[in-house]
């Protein structure tokens, strides 16, 4: 008995780290609000700004948060639809309900 809770652990903690990690998500912008610089004109702000934005997104791997959530869900429910799967075979639900 002790031997098969051992041989369950290491797939117990893989499986909640995979479902933490699916609770993760791509913020939508910044968070944290930038004013312009002292000396800096307003149009010059929104250029710095844009080009700011273009170099996290290059750098984000070109994924927009819509993207990475939509992503997100669908590998949240692949891993939800496997584990079910898995506990029903460990479980001996192949035998049908009848």
């Amino acid at each position: 008995m002790n031997q098969a809770i051992r041989s369950l652990r290491a797939p117990a903690v893989l499986a909640l780290a995979g479902l933490l990690g699916a609770c993760a998500y791509m913020p939508a912008g910044p968070s944290v609000m930038a004013l312009p610089g002292t000396g800096k004109s307003f149009d010059q702000f929104r250029v710095d700004d844009a080009n700011c934005r273009q170099y996290a997104f290059q750098q984000s791997g070109g994924v927009s948060a819509g993207q990475a959530s939509t992503a997100s869900a669908l590998g949240s429910a692949a891993v939800g639809t496997a584990l079910g799967a898995a506990a029903g075979a460990a479980f001996n639900g192949g035998t049908g309900a009848a």
